[in-house]
């Protein structure tokens, strides 16, 4: 509901992980937030297969997770997520990265 803030977006949203990644390659979005918790594929398999595969490997993906570590930070970012916000969001820097992120 946040990401309503910003003009111009189309949205879509998967319930779990294939739905995921299979909406990443038809919906062909710019940005993708990726929540690590998903059902099924996990968000970090996710994250690798849309930064695997060529026709989307330029999406950038935000991360989102209620987890806090320092190694799921780590985790969230060498599966290839661009950024990484743990829950609660703030939502003025969350909006304005992915802002910064659109074309």
């Amino acid at each position: 509901a946040i990401l309503g803030k910003i003009e111009n977006v189309r949205l879509d949203s998967a319930k779990e992980g294939f739905e995921a990644g299979e909406k990443t390659i038809s919906f062909n979005p710019h940005v993708v937030i990726l929540d690590i918790k998903l059902p099924g594929i996990d968000g970090y398999e996710v994250c690798r297969r849309i930064k695997s595969r060529e026709e989307t490997k330029n999406v950038k993906v935000v991360a989102v997770t209620a987890y806090g570590s320092m190694e799921d930070k780590k985790k969230a970012l060498a599966s290839g997520a661009d950024y990484y916000f743990q829950k609660p969001v703030k939502t003025e820097q969350f909006l304005k990265t992915v802002q910064n992120l659109l074309p």
